[in-house]
């Protein structure tokens, strides 16, 4: 009887775009095969970028501590390294990404794999292999080439209003209080998704298209109209390359 919405009200600065973004995020994030989105958070200090996170993130794949606010390592391998570990990634506190990086994250949530030498072993070969949802923030995420763009689903969130801003701790507590009926939204539009997502097509489509279609499928169970979680990621994404040209 839960909703993902019961979340909103801890996140008076998103909008409904963006509300409807992340829900589509949660649940494509779960999807079996194909291309996982990058869900990029962007906004000023004092935002809540780090919290919003936090919440995304335990949505998707529950950690403990803050694990969820991870550094973003500056070698491919490491990433993979880690992708490893977790079913979600998430960098926190992002300044930019460098062109090497960048290509790494692009091929994460598509599938890769990279191959080495076993260290200390000659002759013997170790693949790391990755296709694991990615959520960045920052101030400025630096995801300036289009073809990270292209992958991406981006939320902008607004300074909190002293007035509206709560402690941590009671942030905590209230998280708490609204995740089960939250989680067993999402597996209810889940479970939708792997039902009727091989039947589902979108036009036009784009690169997106395999999260896409498995977001649309889940629409009903989320109660939003069809298509309107497609046309919120393509949104987002002609926003940030408005943002980009006019910079």
């Amino acid at each position: 009887g839960g909703s993902v919405d019961d979340l909103r009200p801890l996140f008076p600065n998103i909008t409904e775009d963006g509300g409807k973004s992340m829900s589509g995020v949660v649940v494509s994030s779960y999807l079996p095969t194909g291309s996982c989105p990058i869900l990029t958070i962007d906004g000023p200090m004092n935002s809540g970028k780090s919290t919003f996170l936090d919440t995304v993130r335990t949505l998707c794949d529950l950690v403990n501590g803050l694990d969820a606010r991870a550094e973003l390592p500056t070698k491919p391998e490491d990433l993979l390294t880690i992708a490893d570990s977790h079913h979600v990634l998430s960098f926190a506190n992002l300044s930019g990404i460098s062109k090497e990086m960048r290509d790494a994250l692009c091929r994460v949530p598509t599938g890769a794999a990279r191959q080495c030498r076993r260290l200390y072993r000659q002759g013997v070969l170790h693949t790391l292999r990755a296709r694991n949802p990615v959520i960045l923030n920052g101030i400025t995420p630096g995801v300036e080439r289009d073809d990270l763009v292209s992958r991406s689903v981006f939320v902008e969130l607004q300074i909190i209003d002293d007035a509206k801003r709560i402690k941590e701790v009671t942030f905590r507590h209230s998280l708490q209080a609204a995740l089960p009926r939250a989680l067993g939204a999402s597996f209810d539009a889940v479970a939708r998704a792997l039902r009727d997502y091989n039947q589902t097509t979108l036009r036009p489509s784009h690169r997106l298209e395999d999260a896409s279609a498995f977001a649309t499928a889940a629409e009903p169970a989320l109660g939003y109209p069809d298509g309107s979680i497609v046309s919120a990621w393509l949104a987002s994404q002609r926003a940030i390359r408005d943002k980009l040209s006019g910079s």
